[in-house]
């Protein structure tokens, strides 16, 4: 063999890898594009989702927002409420207790709101003996306390 036809032989055989090689680069560099599309398709998803959640982050902040200005009228709305109903049944407390004791012929008390007094025990009426209507009423009184 002379050195020529090695020489050729030598170069065919690196020519042959060489193609061999660049088969394999062009495979892997094909699976790149395809794992390249595949993630820009990704990122997409990924984006609009992003997108998505601050819309509903915007929304729930202002539902949020509304709900809170809302309960806050509420309570404040409860509290005129309570209060007022804490006078009322002051007030009643305090009729009942003077038609207590002018049913029992006792002392009518003034004002017992603000010396929070219980009035003493009357005395019988004359005679000792009550109607069942005056009984009844004393008792839904002394129940309703």
């Amino acid at each position: 063999m002379t050195p020529e036809i090695i020489l050729d032989l030598l170069l065919i055989g690196l020519l042959g890898t060489t193609v061999g090689y660049c088969a394999v680069l062009n495979r892997r560099l094909t699976r790149l594009r395809d794992g390249h599309s595949e993630f820009k398709a990704l990122v997409e998803t990924l984006t609009t989702a992003t997108d998505k959640a601050q819309s509903s982050l915007k929304d729930l902040r202002e539902l949020t927002e509304n709900a809170s200005k809302t309960l806050s009228g509420n309570i404040d709305t409860a509290r005129k409420l309570a209060d007022e109903l804490s006078v009322i049944t002051e007030s009643g407390n305090a009729l009942a207790e003077r038609i207590e004791a002018r049913l029992t012929g006792g002392p009518v008390p003034v004002d017992l709101s603000k010396t929070k007094k219980k009035p003493e025990k009357p005395a019988e009426p004359e005679g000792g003996r009550r109607s069942e209507t005056e009984k009844e009423l004393l008792s839904m009184l002394r129940n309703v306390r």
